[in-house]
């Protein structure tokens, strides 16, 4: 099993289920599928012999990724967030990217099911912008767009388990907002490449990638982006200048903005628990990787069936 494909249950049946579902009906044969959640899933339509659970202490994202990482077999790993889903082929494409020696992580397209816009390429920041999504309501991208990619969504990405790993020991948190930005950007600093997939494709809209805007999100990303990229400080000015400007016409994105102006005046404490020291290459080796992987196209009818009677 060079593969591991991990859906996390976060409390939403419904969205935990649509995902489960579409894993299940596009499974690559070479891939294993595992649910990670806090004790409170039952598996109510007996699914242990085709998906295989793992309980961990808490809801929280980070600390059911750092579950399901001690548990799979899976060199690669696949967090495949609830709410968003797998398409025909889409781990195959994805795998071929892992080709390149310095790739820790991986970016499916994102597409909203809704309008087969994109909702995001993975994401990148700039001095006055943090973690924007890449090509958002887009038809399509091209190779500057894919080659700006700096990060990937924690529920839809794919990792060197190993790395992942690493990057967990140099930012141990339970913040999911604070996980998504740092670990990938750790990576990246130790000098392993974010890369985009754009023949893999996964559906979901924005809601089910991040948060809303608020201040507490804006302060704890703008405090990790200038503790990792710009160590000797930013203004205020500089920090929500631009930002600013592009939220006038969303006022519920304000919140958002004074975050970033915050954090400037007083980082988040988060930033005290980064350590990029601890950022190692992992001892893990990857097997060839066959990208080749015929789907198995379960019939999921009867789990449907059985859904829709509960």
């Amino acid at each position: 099993m060079r593969v591991s494909i991990v859906v996390p249950h976060l409390g939403n049946n419904s969205d935990f289920e649509d995902t489960l579902i579409s894993v299940l009906e596009n499974r690559p044969s070479d891939a294993d599928v595992w649910v990670v959640h806090d004790g409170n899933y039952s598996d109510p339509f007996d699914l242990g012999d085709e998906v295989r659970f793992v309980t961990a202490p808490s809801r929280d994202l980070p600390t059911l990724v750092a579950a399901a990482t001690d548990a799979v077999p899976g060199r690669i790993i696949h967090l495949l967030g609830p709410g968003t889903l797998a398409t025909e082929g889409w781990v195959s494409a994805a795998l071929e990217k892992f080709e390149h020696a310095e790739a820790a992580t991986v970016s499916p397209v994102i597409v909203n099911p809704a309008t087969n816009l994109i909702t995001a390429a993975g994401w990148a920041d700039s001095l006055t912008n943090v973690q924007t999504p890449i090509a958002s309501g887009r038809h399509g991208l091209g190779r500057r767009e894919a080659a700006a990619i700096r990060g990937v969504y924690l529920t839809a990405s794919f990792w060197r388990r190993g790395e992942l790993r690493s990057a967990m020991g140099g930012f141990p948190t339970t913040d999911a907002i604070a996980a998504q930005y740092a670990w990938s950007s750790l990576l990246r600093q130790a000098g392993w490449r974010c890369v985009l997939a754009d023949q893999s494709v996964v559906r979901a809209a924005s809601d089910k990638l991040v948060q809303g805007p608020s201040w507490h999100r804006g302060r704890v990303l703008r405090s990790l982006s200038t503790a990792l990229q710009h160590p000797s400080g930013l203004s205020i000015a500089t920090a929500v200048s631009v930002h600013a400007f592009t939220k006038l016409l969303s006022p519920r994105a304000w919140p958002e903005v004074l975050g970033h102006a915050a954090a400037v005046v007083n980082p988040s404490p988060i930033v005290d628990s980064l350590n990029a020291s601890e950022v190692r290459r992992s001892d893990e080796t990857l097997a060839p990787v066959s990208i080749a992987f015929p789907t198995t196209g379960r019939d999921s009818t009867s789990y449907r069936g059985a859904r829709r009677a509960a």
